[in-house]
């Protein structure tokens, strides 16, 4: 593992942080003795963004640090947790297991909901683009909600559970593209084209929040538009 990062505080400027320390932190970040990526599957590229300030809230959560301290900022402690030279204190330890327990506790669907909330805030870059860490990390540009809806879940589950909401989403597509296939051969070309336009639906995505949850629309916010 890397060595400790210099004592300065990482934090969130304009122009952005950079150098050898912010690789650090972020190696720091994605690999560390509580074996947990925080950084999950954001580049590694030695400015300190918005990326980099989430993981740094998404470790403090997990750390057990109090609301009030889960800033995106990275300095000395936290890094020294995360090499483990020191150790949690025990409200912060008590605290950590608390937070595991019940993440192990939650139905997927929870799960997927929370790594959707924290994933507030992330914007297309340059705007209208449809480019962002998650399109970025499918390695193509194109309407990301379905991608993120996709992603939340295999970063909350297994590989077998997005495999079955995939599933989800595709068998009622193909069974519809047969029938509607049918259709279409037997009707004007021109109708068909008219028609689909004028019901077809503005772009939605459905998510089943738990019962505690807000209202909010994670998609909405992540993509700055309706979507």
């Amino acid at each position: 593992m890397a060595g400790t990062p210099k004592a300065r505080n990482l934090v969130i400027t304009s122009p952005l942080m950079s150098g050898k320390d912010v690789t650090i932190a972020q190696q720091h970040l994605k690999k560390n003795v509580f074996k947990q990526d925080f950084m999950q599957g954001f580049m590694i590229d030695g400015q300190f963004g918005p990326d980099t300030g989430r993981a740094c809230k998404r470790a403090k959560y997990w750390l057990g640090y109090a609301l009030k301290d889960q800033q995106p900022t990275y300095g000395p402690y936290l890094a020294k947790f995360l090499i483990g030279s020191v150790k949690l204190p025990p409200d912060q330890q008590k605290l950590r297991d608390q937070r595991l327990k019940q993440q192990a506790s939650k139905p997927l669907r929870e799960k997927a909901f929370d790594k959707a909330v924290a994933d507030l805030g992330m914007k297309e870059s340059p705007p209208n683009s449809n480019r962002c860490p998650i399109s970025n990390a499918w390695g193509m540009a194109g309407p990301w909600c379905a991608m993120a809806v996709s992603t939340w879940y295999l970063e909350a589950g297994s590989k077998a559970d997005l495999g079955f909401v995939l599933a989800a989403r595709t068998l009622p597509t193909v069974v519809f593209l047969l029938v509607g296939g049918i259709w279409a051969d037997r009707l004007p070309r021109h109708r068909v084209m008219v028609a689909s336009k004028l019901y077809q639906p503005n772009p939605l995505i459905i998510h089943v929040a738990p019962p505690t949850a807000t209202a909010t629309n994670p998609c909405r916010h992540l993509h700055g538009r309706r979507g």
